[in-house]
């Protein structure tokens, strides 16, 4: 193998390629799909939670041999989704506990 190789010029920007791609894209995206996985295996009932589409509701009841839960939404409405469906906690709701002079059209809002 001669100093000047010309495979050493080409498999080492591919690598400082691949590199950088693991960094920025692959081990990201790994960890936050750990952490998603940690938080849907959390969920329990009582947990106020927003779906994918946008639904907030009140988990009723898991079924973990089918990977559902059920979500009220309304005193009367119930539906069944997929665990994957969950997004997030509902956050409006501790917004909104938070203080309630801040809602619009109350006497005190600014």
């Amino acid at each position: 193998m001669q100093p000047n190789d010309p495979i050493i010029g080409l498999i080492l920007p591919f690598a400082a390629i691949f590199l950088i791609f693991y960094f920025l894209v692959l081990r990201p995206q790994s960890k936050k799909r750990k952490e998603t996985k940690l938080y849907l295996d959390g969920l329990k009932k009582g947990d106020k939670v927003v779906t994918i589409g946008g639904v907030h509701g009140v988990i009723t009841a898991i079924r973990e041999d089918a990977g559902t839960l059920t979500l009220k939404v309304d005193d009367d409405t119930k539906i069944e989704l997929d665990k994957a469906a969950v997004r997030s906690p509902d956050s409006a709701d501790a917004k909104s506990l938070g203080s309630a002079d801040s809602k619009p059209g109350s006497a005190n809002s600014k």
